[in-house]
């Protein structure tokens, strides 16, 4: 045999070994629809469980514990803050009374002469110890007052009366001004009148 001669490498053999046991093929269940869910609603619900662990983390910092120790107040929302300053809410009004704001100081000095008036209206400064939330928080004065004005009670049925008065006293100047003009229309009237008959002209001349 020569250097160019060589040998072809026998084919190897095809299946199972002869006399080898054959290992059992297992077999892969079939994944049916509920299982599939299963497992979707198994994965979301440790994914919320681990969120929830990572924002208690968060919450408990000591970055964030003394955050919120310096924030105990609450903001109030938009919707909650009157935008009349002077507002009183009926709820405060005791029953048969009635609260209104009137003139306390001119130019800065008490203004004496009309809470002198008020009171003879029979108008009363209502106590701050009543209302302390409507009172200033730095306030001194026992009674509630805010810039130039303080808040005074009187029986409702005196204030009913004094609304009634003044609506009278609306129609009566309306009622006035009206009886005038219709007097200067008259007056207008019989001045055209004179006039026309000072210048008629008589067919018989």
């Amino acid at each position: 045999m020569t250097g160019t001669d060589h040998f072809e490498a026998a084919p190897a053999p095809r299946g199972w070994p002869k006399g080898k046991p054959r290992k059992p093929q297992t077999e892969v269940a079939e994944e049916t629809p509920d299982a599939f869910l299963e497992d979707i609603q198994s994965r979301v619900a440790m994914d919320r469980a681990r969120m929830e662990a990572a924002r208690e983390a968060e919450d408990a910092s000591p970055r964030n514990q003394a955050r919120s120790g310096q924030r105990k107040e609450q903001r109030l929302k938009r919707e909650a803050i009157s935008e009349d300053p002077l507002h009183i809410p009926d709820h405060l009004i005791p029953d048969g009374m009635s609260y209104e704001w009137k003139r306390s100081r001119i130019g800065g000095k008490p203004d004496q002469q009309h809470l002198m008036n008020m009171m003879r209206q029979h108008w009363r400064p209502v106590p701050a110890e009543r209302h302390p939330e409507l009172a200033w928080a730095d306030s001194t004065s026992k009674y509630i007052e805010k810039d130039a004005v303080i808040l005074m009670e009187r029986p409702a049925y005196l204030t009913e009366e004094a609304q009634k008065e003044r609506v009278q006293l609306s129609l009566d100047a309306i009622n006035n001004q009206f009886q005038k003009l219709r007097g200067d229309a008259k007056e207008r009237d019989y001045e055209r009148a004179s006039v026309k008959s000072t210048y008629t002209v008589d067919d018989d001349e």
